[in-house]
C-alpha cells in the first residue's frame, strides 16, 4: 500500500502537467482556411473517432465536369472528373455555423475512375500526369502545392469576396485556370491524397446523367499553415466498411447542372460535407512542460523500481 500510495501522491502532479501540457493555445495562422479551423482536436478527440466531435465541418456546393473518354456513354475505367468546390460555410467542433463572409476558399479536384468501388459503386483515383491532371488544371498558382502522383485536390483562397464574375461556380470550363491564376489574388492552402495505403478511398455511387452520391477519405499531405497532425476522421463507404482519413468527405449529393453551368461546359453540381480536425502546433511553453512531466514520469518509474 505504501508504494501505490507514493506513485499515487507522485503521479497526481504529472496529471496536471500532462493536462495542462495537452491544453494548447493554437499558434498564429496565415491563412484564410485556418483562420476557421478551431485546432482544438485534443480535447474531443475519441477512439474510434466519431463525427460531430471535435471535427470541424466544411459545408460545399461545386461544380463539376464529366470526360467521356471512350465515347461509351456511361462511366467507365480511364474517364475522368474535375470539377471546382466552393465551401459555403463552416460548423466548427458543432458550433453554430461562422459562414465564410468577405472572401473564398475554394478546393480543385481531377480524379480518374479506376473500376470498381465498394457496394457496387465506381471507384476513383488521380488523375495521371496531363492535360486533365490536378497540377495542369492548377496552373502555377501550385508550384509550391507539392502535389504527386497521389494527389486529388487543392484547396485554394482568395480575401476577395464573391461576385458573380470572381465565383469560381460561376466560370467556364475553359477559363477556371487562367481565373484562379489571374483573379482574387487566389493562393494555395493545402494538397490532399489519396493514399490506399492509409485507408483512403474516393467512390461514386450513380450514373452520367442523373448522378448520384460520393464518399471519401484523404490524407492531407501538406498545407501552407502549421499543424501538428490532423486526428483521423472516420467515414463509411458505399459497402458500409469505416474508414478514416485527415480530411472525408461524407455522403456528397450529385446532380445535374443547371442550364447555366450546362453552358459554361459543366455536367453535374453536388452539395457535400467535409470534416477535418487538426492539432495545433504545440508553443514552446507547452513543449517545455511535456519534458517535465516527462522526467517526472520518469522518476516515478525509478522510484518504483527501488522499492
Amino acid at each position: 500500500m505504501k508504494i501505490i500510495d507514493k506513485c499515487s501522491s507522485a503521479l497526481k502532479p504529472l496529471g496536471l502537467a500532462v493536462a495542462l501540457s495537452f491544453s494548447v493555445a493554437p499558434v498564429a495562422q496565415a491563412t484564410i482556411l485556418s483562420s476557421y479551423l478551431t485546432f482544438d482536436g485534443p480535447v474531443h478527440a475519441s477512439i474510434p473517432p466519431s463525427q460531430g466531435g471535435g471535427e470541424d465541418k466544411l459545408n460545399d456546393d461545386s461544380v463539376s465536369k464529366f470526360l467521356d473518354k471512350d465515347s461509351s456513354g456511361t462511366f467507365t475505367g480511364g474517364d475522368v472528373i474535375y470539377g471546382i468546390l466552393n465551401l459555403s460555410d463552416f460548423l466548427s467542433s458543432g458550433k453554430p455555423s461562422t459562414g465564410v463572409v468577405g472572401n473564398q476558399i475554394s478546393i480543385l479536384f481531377s480524379a480518374t475512375i479506376t473500376g470498381l468501388g465498394s457496394g457496387g459503386s465506381i471507384a476513383l483515383g488521380p488523375t495521371a500526369a496531363g492535360a486533365d491532371s490536378l497540377a495542369t488544371l492548377c496552373g502555377g498558382i501550385c508550384a509550391t502545392a507539392g502535389i504527386g502522383a497521389s494527389s486529388i485536390a487543392v484547396v485554394l483562397s482568395t480575401p476577395t469576396a464573391a461576385s458573380a464574375t470572381e465565383d469560381p461556380l460561376n466560370w467556364t470550363t475553359a477559363n477556371f485556370t487562367t481565373n484562379f491564376n489571374t483573379l482574387g489574388p487566389w493562393s494555395w492552402e493545402a494538397t490532399l491524397g489519396l493514399v490506399a495505403a492509409a485507408g483512403n478511398f474516393f467512390e461514386f455511387s450513380g450514373d452520367n446523367v442523373i448522378g448520384g452520391s460520393e464518399r471519401g477519405a484523404f490524407t492531407i499531405s501538406s498545407q501552407a499553415f502549421a499543424v501538428q497532425t490532423w486526428l483521423p476522421v472516420d467515414v463509411f463507404d458505399f459497402g458500409g466498411v469505416v474508414h478514416t482519413g485527415d480530411a472525408t468527405l461524407d455522403r456528397g449529393i450529385v446532380d445535374p447542372a443547371a442550364g447555366s453551368q450546362t453552358a459554361n461546359g459543366w455536367t453535374f453540381r453536388d452539395n457535400a460535407s467535409m470534416y477535418v480536425n487538426p492539432l495545433p502546433v504545440p508553443e514552446p511553453g507547452s513543449v517545455a512542460l511535456m519534458a517535465i512531466a516527462l522526467a517526472g514520469f520518469a522518476g516515478v518509474t525509478r522510484g518504483r523500481r527501488k522499492q
